[in-house]
């Protein structure tokens, strides 16, 4: 049957094509590991950056810096292998919020020239924190909750396979690119200034 696995489908009742939380899924996937993978390639980098946010108690920045990538390494796990799908949606809601908190934070500080910490477009310039990221991490706060709804409980044939793959690359690439039109407005406001 389509859908998650314990998910059970709501009928005549239910919302969504069982295509999106597929998509969902793997958009996800990627996105944790992406941005799991950019942190621990360089954990001393990420550590600078977090102390950065000074948010943090100095101490436990080192622990947190290790925590943060283990805990998106293993939603992008979870993501991928469909495993406690509420809970996995629950966490990624709950740590792109404390992401956006800490970016809201910094803003209302005047401090806007940390690295958003993600790489997720792949480039090595850091991108400066803006009111765009948390926009970003919104929408993306938005999307879990909607692919959280109901399904139709329909069921997925082999057409829908390709139409997944090939919907959730268009997303892959549109988030890269909105990621870098980000990087690029934050640059040019800093030449402006």
């Amino acid at each position: 049957s389509g859908g998650w696995p314990g998910r059970s489908p709501s009928g005549i009742l239910g919302m969504l094509d069982p295509v999106i939380p597929w998509i969902v899924s793997l958009g996800m996937t990627v996105l944790f590991a992406t941005a799991a993978w950019h942190k621990l390639a360089s954990p001393s980098k990420f550590s600078v950056i977090l102390a950065e946010y000074q948010i943090l108690p100095t101490p436990i920045v080192g622990v947190v810096a290790f925590v943060i990538p283990t805990v998106e390494a293993g939603l992008a796990v979870f993501w991928l292998m469909h495993l406690f799908p509420m809970l996995t949606a629950g966490l990624s809601i709950l740590l792109l919020g404390v992401y956006c908190l800490a970016i809201g934070i910094n803003l209302m500080r005047g401090r806007v020239y940390i690295s958003g910490g993600c790489g997720f477009s792949g480039s090595e310039e850091d991108q400066p924190l803006s009111a765009g990221l948390i926009i970003r991490n919104s929408v993306l706060i938005l999307i879990l909750i909607i692919s959280l709804m109901p399904e139709n409980g329909r069921e997925l044939m082999w057409i829908d396979s390709v139409a997944i793959l090939f919907s959730t690359m268009l997303c892959i690439l549109f988030y890269g690119s909105i990621s870098q039109l980000l990087r690029n407005g934050a640059s040019m406001a800093s030449w402006r200034s």
